[in-house]
């Protein structure tokens, strides 16, 4: 029975560290792995798709919302000096960009928070202030933060690869 505590102990203790260990380019390169893809999006009031690929010999990953329809919007995650940021551009015509909390609360889920807007009428007006990812074994779940009227609203997504 000490050794099989011991050897959970071990687990626990290599699990946080590998969440540690990791750097943003580590976490670039996660991302880009189990993300390059077709995803169906679920949620309570949602049904769409979208999508995930690379570009620029791997140095931009594309996230494409409502491809090919006028409310088409993109994300481009990539780095920045070691450091992930991403760019969501809205089809309400705001460009947000956000920056990687670091380091991430666990191995399997990252977050990122509003850095700047631009083409932003006032703080007020409704923009993207952030999102997360927790990757799962089958799925992943996105969490969206959005700011209205100086509110902060979120909206939860299950994204499943095709």
């Amino acid at each position: 029975m000490k050794k099989i505590c011991l050897c959970f102990a071990l687990v626990m203790v290599c699990d946080t560290s590998l969440a540690s260990n990791l750097d943003q380019a580590d976490w670039f390169a996660r991302m880009k792995l189990r993300l390059t893809g077709a995803f169906d999006v679920e949620s309570e009031d949602l049904n769409s798709q979208v999508l995930y690929r690379e570009i620029a010999r791997g140095s931009v990953l594309v996230e494409t919302w409502y491809s090919g329809s006028q409310n088409e919007e993109v994300t481009l995650f990539h780095l920045d000096n070691g450091d992930l940021v991403a760019t969501h551009y809205c089809a309400k015509g705001v460009q947000s960009t956000m920056r990687v909390v670091w380091p991430p609360k666990s191995e399997n889920a990252i977050e990122f928070k509003l850095a700047s807007a631009t083409n932003l009428a006032s703080p007020e007006a409704t923009h993207n202030s952030g999102f997360a990812y927790t990757f799962l074994s089958e799925t992943v779940h996105r969490t969206e933060t959005w700011s209205k009227q100086g509110k902060l609203l979120n909206s939860q997504l299950t994204l499943v690869k095709r």
